[in-house]
């Protein structure tokens, strides 16, 4: 028994391509990377069979991709005898795992009937935490027993691999002829009793790290009109098609309204959204308003004439100089600009068609699209509800809608309008559609009834939502997938959801105000900061709270990690917002005490619940003075809210408080240079939010100096997120 194990720390994107596309596929990747020989064979059949038990829970875990969602699978070699036994397990915070050992064909049965005897020799894992064949061969042993798993679906496949030996940073592989079985009950080498055949081949494409995309693999994805579908599982498609139960039918896959457009004939013109996340909104209406706001300045058609840095551009135009370079930095991003090592911005391929010599005419739909951004969602609630729009000149959004004849990110027109799909799920959230249908209200008619909305708009919509994979439609039944799950009031997304599509969305509108002024978008909608409008608006306070609440609690752990909290016997969350962090150190920390500083109006949120847990609440202002003498203050994506005048006022009045002994820790938001392409959407967000892009290490550090503090150490604690560790500087005098 040997034991190899995988942990993916890289980048995987998968797509469909037609089957007659296979061997132009073959000829162009030859040119490019050598094909894999494993067993004397170029191309290996592959077969692979799933576990699950009757109630199917490792398949709706796995389809909603839950946290620590686990997957069990024998797979077969053609033309061997060894039986790769494989766990894959889903993580949210961190890079998925596959771990496997192999057993000789001959000695599956008894492994899967309990045995617990040495089957061949044991390896030590390679993941860093001491694990062995015998210790994988137990735990998956458990997890088939406990769990009463039996063989449920088989995949037949010929798989494809093309790498460079030794290098995994590029590494594609095509599956063809696949064929999905059911098993439920059965052998594991039984035959399947039904199956069928899936009509595209599967492509799939790894990159290590920060391996950029090579040039030839985009365009060899451009001419063959691929399909992405990054979620795409063979073992939840064979599920969903083969298995008709309550567990199925409640859960869709998102690719399932795109399996059979166009009978497979031609490239998908409507792919499935990859995800819901706050990420995917600032993107969404991000993309409308930096191609407007571009458009809009003439920035295009100067960078097409004249390549030059963001400073030029901007004293040409008399906008922002700092908001203009986060401007161009997100165009880059989408590839519609390129910046060259001297920092001078150019137009791309792709980018050149919104220039206003261009022969299309997408500079005018973009400038369309900006226009009717403001009226759109007004409008469409008018028509849902069946209420006739009074401006006859104005944009009826179902005409929108039902005229968007192709959705994918390759499309310009998918990029002009992506601001629609931030409404499309906001009237989701808003009219409660997703727990309607949960709840078992789910043909159209019912949910016309129920919502008290028009017949006819609702069908033109609900179609349109279908189609992004948002629900799937069944026997005339509508069906949550992994995506709609996110919207019942149950999940952490839906405040965030309810924000996007109201006051976010409005400062997104506002966008090209930011870019001309350095003056948030946000401050520019509502007349007051986003902090003002927090202590104003008890309702945007709430999905606020909510929001910020179920990220503390994801980040909570990781910080708990990474700093010792347990030499701290009196802590001070300064802005802690509801005492979610306060309440994970007690947890760990019993003896600690805790103190909540914060608005008298979050102090009346949270008082009850953080009493019970003896945590202390003080209602006050961090502007005026902090409570003095803990051995630990804690100031949690406190300081990216402000300004740097602001931020050195709070950390002076945390210095007046703090002992000569004390620390502070501060866990913020931050840009590095490794992350610079990536926080391009997040920058663009902060110009919308606060009127600046993220901090950078040095602009923290300078703020803390200022303020008499020194930062003995920073510590990395998710993707964006670093903590320092603070010590105050006391002025000596002789």
């Amino acid at each position: 028994m040997s034991l190899t194990q995988q942990d993916f720390e890289r980048s995987t994107k998968k797509y469909w391509l037609r089957n007659d596309y296979v061997d132009t596929f073959i000829e162009i990747i030859a040119k490019h990377l050598p094909i894999q020989v494993w067993n004397n064979r170029s191309a290996s059949e592959i077969t692979s069979v799933y576990f699950d038990n009757e109630d199917l829970r490792f398949y709706e875990n796995r389809l909603l991709k839950k946290d620590g969602a686990a997957l069990i699978r024998l797979r077969l070699y053609e033309g061997t005898e060894q039986v790769f036994v494989e766990k894959k397990v889903h993580y949210e915070e961190q890079a998925s795992t596959k771990k496997r050992f192999f057993l000789q064909r001959n000695d599956v049965d008894a492994y899967l009937a309990g045995s617990k005897e040495p089957l061949g020799q044991q390896l030590n894992s390679n993941d860093g935490e001491g694990g062995s064949a015998s210790e994988l061969y137990l735990d998956i042993q458990n997890l088939i027993t406990t769990n009463k798993m039996v063989p449920s679906i088989q995949t037949l496949y010929v798989r494809r691999a093309y790498q460079f030996p030794n290098d995994t940073g590029v590494r594609v592989t095509l599956d063809t002829n696949l064929r999905m079985g059911l098993m439920m009950g059965g052998k594991w080498f039984d035959q399947p009793s039904k199956s069928f055949s899936f009509p595209f081949s599967i492509m799939e494409i790894k990159l290590d790290g920060n391996v950029p995309e090579p040039e030839w693999l985009m365009e060899m994805k451009q001419r063959m009109e691929l399909s992405k579908v990054s979620s795409f599982s063979k073992y939840v498609h064979g599920c969903y098609q083969l298995i008709s139960s309550q567990a199925c039918r409640r859960w869709s896959p998102t690719w399932w309204a795109f399996k059979d457009d166009q009978n497979c004939s031609s490239p998908l013109k409507f792919q499935p959204l990859e995800d819901i996340s706050s990420r995917s909104f600032k993107k969404f209406c991000g993309l409308t308003q930096a191609i407007y706001t571009a458009v809009k300045f003439g920035m295009l058609d100067l960078l097409h004439e004249q390549p030059q840095s963001a400073s030029a551009l901007a004293a040409t135009l008399s906008t922002h100089p700092e908001s203009t370079k986060v401007l161009l930095d997100f165009l880059a991003y989408f590839k519609l600009l390129r910046k060259d090592d001297r920092g001078d911005f150019h137009v791309t391929d792709k980018g050149d068609v919104l220039t206003t010599s261009a022969p299309s005419s997408f500079a005018q739909q973009a400038l369309a699209c900006g226009d009717m951004y403001t009226t759109f969602p007004e409008n469409l609630l008018s028509e849902l509800r069946g209420i006739e729009i009074s401006d006859a000149d104005a944009v009826k959004p179902l005409d929108i809608i039902d005229s968007i004849i192709c959705w994918n990110n390759s499309s310009m027109q998918t990029l002009l309008q992506s601001f629609i799909i931030v409404q499309a799920i906001y009237i989701l959230v808003y009219f409660n559609i997703p727990q309607l249908i949960d709840n078992g209200v789910s043909t159209i008619t019912q949910l016309a009834e129920k919502t008290k909305t028009d017949l006819g708009a609702l069908k033109r919509f609900m179609k349109f939502i279908v189609k992004l994979g948002l629900f799937s439609e069944k026997d005339n039944y509508f069906v949550l997938t992994r995506l709609s799950e996110k919207l019942l009031p149950s999940s952490t997304m839906r405040p965030y959801c309810l924000m996007c599509g109201n006051e976010y969305y409005k400062a997104w509108g506002a966008l090209p105000s930011s870019v001309k002024t350095g003056i948030s978008a946000f401050e520019s909608v509502f007349g007051m900061t986003l902090n003002q409008y927090l202590e104003t608006n008890e309702q945007f306070l709430k999905y606020h709270t909510a929001d910020q609440g179920s990220k503390t609690a994801k980040a909570s752990d990781p910080i708990l990690r990474i700093y010792d909290h347990s030499w701290a016997k009196s802590v001070v969350d300064i802005g802690g917002g509801d005492g979610a962090h306060l309440l994970a150190i007690k947890k760990k920390f019993p003896q600690t005490q805790g103190t909540l500083l914060e608005t008298p109006l979050m102090v009346d949120r949270c008082k009850e619940q953080l009493t019970q847990n003896n945590i202390q609440t003080v209602a006050g202002d961090f502007f005026k003075t902090v409570p003095a003498g803990a051995d630990l203050y804690i100031l949690k994506k406190v300081l990216y809210c402000w300004n740097d005048e602001q931020c050195v006022q709070i950390l002076k009045n945390l210095h007046t408080a703090i002992p000569a002994n004390g620390k502070a820790i501060v866990i913020d938001f931050m840009g590095t240079a490794s992350d610079a392409p990536k926080l391009s959407v997040d920058n663009l967000w902060y110009v919308v939010k606060w009127g600046r892009p993220l901090r950078t290490e040095d602009l923290y550090r300078k703020l803390y100096h200022q303020a008499g503090f020194r930062a003995t150490s920073m510590q990395q604690v998710n993707n964006d997120l670093y903590c320092f560790e603070l010590v105050p500087v006391r002025k000596t005098t002789n």
